[in-house]
């Protein structure tokens, strides 16, 4: 199976959830572009910190930085910045040749400002101006506030990335920020058609979660009254992620083919695609491929670190179920998760509040780091 031809056939975008200077110096990010059908790149702070803290790629230049004194928060988001660029120069070619619908770069605001509207709208127009290039998108994390700050971002003309969205009802909001800012735009006599967003809807973690609470209620003697709720239970789990997904593609799919898009659509407006995020399989004892199998679905992107790139390309076997199938079984799950006793939406809450504190922990070990380094205190 060619699963690169079944891709482009489809519709969806590969991007690699994955960037370090080596990548940029070696080829190797150019080599998963003409190879395995890379097309963007998502970066978040734990990526960063990874790359960071294990590559001697970037001594030299905090060094040099802290040396002509600049403080540790301002070296690392000069080191962030020249990686984005150079990978936004990589994948130019491509934003060109989809009329701006593919080929981004994304680079994340500071994840301690993840609840803070007024910073984030500032940061995010910061940065988006330094990095002075159409294939970028400041991602911006999908808190509540994050919703408002991205819609005033998109007003202010800049690509955004809504990122660690979990349920179906922040994704909604997120759409509809999307939805009203080209409305702003459009009404305010402001070009729509270049403007460009995602929606990143994560995947692993929440079989991650959802599983150790079902564990939970296995394990216990008292949990079920019932054989029949043991072995719903003991079925439910591992598929939570992808019932989830599903949902939301639900909502996109009828989102963007409403009477309320169309007008935008026809004076140039793209849709915020949706895109798959978190897609690696951290469960060993699930397939590998577990996630892009069943999230190869037309019009999205999904970013994928390299291990799980590379799984794909090479014995990927996506889902043929027809959609209507899919999406009823998904919302069957939901009433199934229901009657075991687990409670989702509490689930899915905790994650985005984890998700903003485990992304400024890596922000924090990467300014830790250059303070080692370079003896360049933070401000």
């Amino acid at each position: 199976m060619d699963i690169l031809k079944e891709i482009k056939t489809v519709g969806q975008s590969l991007w690699l959830d994955s960037l370090s200077r080596d990548m940029l110096a070696n080829g190797t990010l150019a080599a998963m572009k003409k190879n395995l059908g890379v097309t963007g790149v998502t970066s978040n702070p734990s990526i960063f910190e990874a790359a960071m803290t294990k590559s001697k790629a970037y001594a030299e230049d905090m060094r040099r930085l802290a040396a002509e004194g600049e403080k540790a928060e301002a070296v690392l988001e000069k080191l962030e910045l020249e990686d984005i660029r150079q990978a936004a120069g990589l994948f130019n070619d491509v934003y060109e040749a989809t009329g701006g619908a593919d080929g981004f770069v994304s680079m994340e605001v500071n994840p301690a400002l993840a609840y803070d509207q007024e910073r984030t709208v500032s940061e995010g127009e910061r940065l988006f101006a330094a990095l002075a290039r159409r294939n970028v998108m400041i991602k911006v994390p999908a808190t509540a506030q994050g919703v408002k700050a991205g819609n005033a971002l998109l007003k202010k003309g800049v690509n955004i990335n809504f990122t660690l969205i979990f349920s179906p009802e922040r994704y909604g909001e997120v759409v509809q920020a999307y939805v009203d800012a080209l409305t702003w735009r459009a009404a305010n006599k402001l070009p729509v058609d270049a403007l460009a967003s995602v929606a990143s809807f994560f995947v692993s973690r929440i079989d991650t979660a959802t599983d150790i609470e079902l564990e939970t209620l296995l394990d216990s003697d008292d949990s079920f009254e019932t054989e029949e709720l043991y072995d719903l239970a003991l079925a439910a789990r591992g598929s939570a992620a992808i019932a989830n997904s599903l949902v939301a593609y639900g909502m996109y799919a009828l989102i963007f083919s409403s009477k309320e898009f169309k007008p935008l659509r026809e004076n140039g407006a793209m849709k915020q695609r949706i895109l798959w995020a978190s897609t690696g399989v951290k469960n060993p004892a699930y397939k590998d491929t577990l996630y892009a199998d069943a999230l190869l679905l037309p019009d999205s992107v999904n970013t994928l670190p390299e291990a799980a790139l590379k799984a794909f390309v090479d014995h990927g076997a996506p889902v043929r179920t027809p959609l209507k199938a899919r999406l009823a079984g998904a919302a069957a799950y939901f009433a199934q998760l229901g009657l075991v006793g687990v409670d989702f939406p509490a689930i899915l809450a905790a994650l985005e509040t984890d998700g903003v504190e485990k992304f400024s922990r890596s922000n924090d070990v990467l300014l830790a780091h250059i303070e080692k380094m370079t003896g360049s205190p933070r401000k």
